[in-house]
């Protein structure tokens, strides 16, 4: 199992992504070329903190020796097939570990740049998590990599009759290399907390950020949002959102009369995908939703139906069934789970640039050229 595949697992079975090294997910950017006569070169930097070709190699070597062996000898059949193929074609060819090293610094595999990747973003968030004051022990990454284990458990995606460690040796990994896996992971996931804190909520994360909710969609065309108007599509616009008001009152009216169930009404009149299940949203942490959809179910007490809420998806009627402080740890950290799981993905390209991350090898992704 590759890098960070075990936290894969868990975004597929909380159904969101999860953090991954640049290379893997984007194009590298473009980036200045290695100094070439080093033994020993610089190849990336975080602020101050430097990065050498040795200290890159040494992290293959100890924790992905396959994906080094594997670029290795990209490079040396490479060399050989320019020799072997020349003109005039040589019969032989040497080459030493160092060219071979040289080469692959000057034309890293996708393997390579990864590493580096990684190891940048992993120095850039020690040293975030040193001005934040956010400390990750081994408890914490323990506690975690279990975590993993029971979602993925609760989603059939580990058979019951296996236990943890061997279903991990099935993946190629014992529990200490999982547990290095899931560190960054959980740190990145730290520093998101903290920020999301500061910069959204404006205070400590407490019961109160969280809601379990149903509700029920009318959909309602959008009108153009580009380009010159067009009045017959502004007009088609204005209709659909008048004839969705419209049914949503019709709709909360069967409801307050009691001629329908709020769960019956979602099940025949959504227009979403919590249909099937009686407009059911589940547990959800504050911005999860849109805002005005937010500011609506935070208002709301438990058991009352909204008025109709517009959003930029057509109009709802809105029920919370169960305050924050109503439900289970368990529930309420799934779904802050959820919210991070999305916000590290948008969180860690923010930190790369406030830590003036520098890659200096060029990326071997296909359509990208170092300046």
């Amino acid at each position: 199992m590759s890098k960070f595949a075990l936290t894969a697992l868990l975004a597929t079975s909380l159904g969101c992504g999860l953090y991954l090294p640049a290379t893997a997910q984007q194009a590298a950017p473009k980036t200045a070329a290695p100094v070439k006569d080093e033994p020993n070169p610089i190849v990336g930097t975080v602020g101050e903190t430097k990065v050498t070709w040795e200290q890159v190699l040494a992290r293959m070597q100890a924790e992905n020796k396959d994906g080094l062996e594997q670029s290795i000898a990209a490079i040396v059949g490479k060399e050989a097939a320019k020799a072997f193929l020349g003109t005039p074609p040589k019969t032989e060819v040497t080459i030493s570990r160092a060219l071979a090293f040289k080469k692959l610094r000057e034309e890293p595999t996708q393997q390579v740049t990864i590493t580096l990747d990684t190891m940048l973003d992993e120095e850039a968030m020690r040293q975030e998590a040193l001005k934040l004051n956010v400390h990750i022990g081994d408890q914490d990454v323990q506690d975690f990599l279990k975590k993993v284990l029971g979602f993925m458990r609760a989603k059939n995606q580990i058979p019951k009759n296996i236990t943890d460690e061997q279903f991990l040796a099935q993946q190629g990994l014992t529990k200490e290399s999982a547990l290095r896996t899931m560190r960054p992971r959980v740190i990145a996931g730290a520093l998101w907390v903290k920020d999301f804190e500061q910069s959204t909520l404006g205070h400590p994360l407490s019961p109160d950020d969280f809601r379990q909710a149903r509700h029920i969609l009318i959909s309602a065309q959008r009108p153009p949002s580009k380009g010159k108007p067009d009045p017959a599509q502004d007009a088609l616009a204005l209709k659909s959102e008048k004839d969705a008001l419209d049914k949503i009152k019709k709709i909360a009216e069967e409801i307050k009369s009691g001629k329908k169930t709020f769960e019956a009404a979602a099940a025949e009149y959504g227009e979403d995908g919590t249909k099937a299940q009686g407009g059911d949203l589940g547990v959800f942490a504050r911005s999860a939703m849109v805002k005005d959809f937010e500011t609506a179910a935070f208002a709301l007490k438990p058991g009352v139906v909204s008025e109709p809420v517009k959003t930029q998806f057509g109009y709802h009627l809105i029920r919370v069934d169960k305050l924050g402080k109503e439900l289970t740890p368990a529930q309420r950290d799934e779904a802050l789970e959820q919210l991070k799981n999305r916000g590290v993905q948008a969180y860690i390209p923010k930190l790369r640039l406030k830590a003036k991350i520098q890659n200096l090898l060029r990326s071997a992704v296909p359509g990208v050229t170092k300046e």
